[in-house]
C-alpha cells in the first residue's frame, strides 16, 4: 500500500507541475499578444456594402478600418 500511495503522490506532483507550466505559458502568450502594437489578422470578409470585417488578434483590432500588408 505504501508503494501505491507514493506513486500517487508523485503523479499528483507531476500533474501540478505540468499544469503550472502550461498556465504560465498561456499567461505569457496572452500578455505578449495584448502588448503587441501590430494586429495579427486571421481572416477577413468582404460584406455586400463594401465594408470589410476582420478576425484578428491584438490590441488595436477594434479600430482597424483598412488592410495594409506592410508598415508605413
Amino acid at each position: 500500500m505504501k508503494y501505491i500511495a507514493m506513486r500517487r503522490y508523485e503523479y499528483i506532483k507531476a500533474a501540478i507541475f505540468s499544469l503550472t507550466l502550461l498556465t504560465c505559458t498561456f499567461i505569457i502568450i496572452c500578455y505578449a499578444f495584448s502588448q503587441n502594437r501590430y494586429n495579427i489578422v486571421l481572416g477577413s470578409e468582404l460584406n455586400a456594402n463594401g465594408t470589410v470585417e476582420y478576425m484578428c488578434l491584438g490590441s488595436g483590432c477594434d479600430v482597424m478600418n483598412r488592410m495594409t500588408w506592410h508598415d508605413k
